[in-house]
């Protein structure tokens, strides 16, 4: 009786930090707000001299969207180089969103950081991105 109920104690801690863990991993991904009404970019950094530019148009949207959707914490190392871009995202509800934003041309990867954590880009989204915001000279 008390080895069956040993291994029903056993079952049970190991069911619930399987539940802990996987918590853990759906919160360790970005997720927008909200649906997004707009996008206002402000060039930072080498970029400080480009326009605010205000995007409205759902296929820009979409660029920025699936560079940013489901993107991974990023555990990996930081310089201390300022961010390129700084978004504004203002959900319908109007409601907003504050994100620093890096992409590396050389390589087509992203971060961006938000709520205080670092995300890497989606890989598949980034050079879309980077053609976008390339073409705001």
């Amino acid at each position: 009786m008390k080895k069956f109920l040993l291994l029903m104690l056993s079952l049970f801690i190991l069911l619930f930090l399987i539940s802990c863990s996987e918590e853990e991993q759906t919160e360790e991904r970005f997720r927008f707000a909200g649906e997004i009404d707009k996008i206002i970019v402000t060039g930072k950094g080498v970029k400080h001299d480009l326009a605010t530019r205000t995007i409205d148009k759902e296929v820009e949207i979409n660029i920025i969207r699936e560079a940013m959707k489901n993107a991974g914490v990023f555990l990996g190392k930081r310089t201390n180089e300022g961010f390129l871009f700084e978004l504004e995202i203002i959900f319908k509800d109007d409601s907003r969103q504050f994100v620093d934003l890096w992409y590396y041309p050389s390589t087509e990867t992203g971060l961006f950081y938000t709520d205080k954590i670092y995300y890497s880009m989606n890989d598949s989204g980034v050079p879309e991105l980077i053609e976008l915001f390339e073409s705001f000279q």
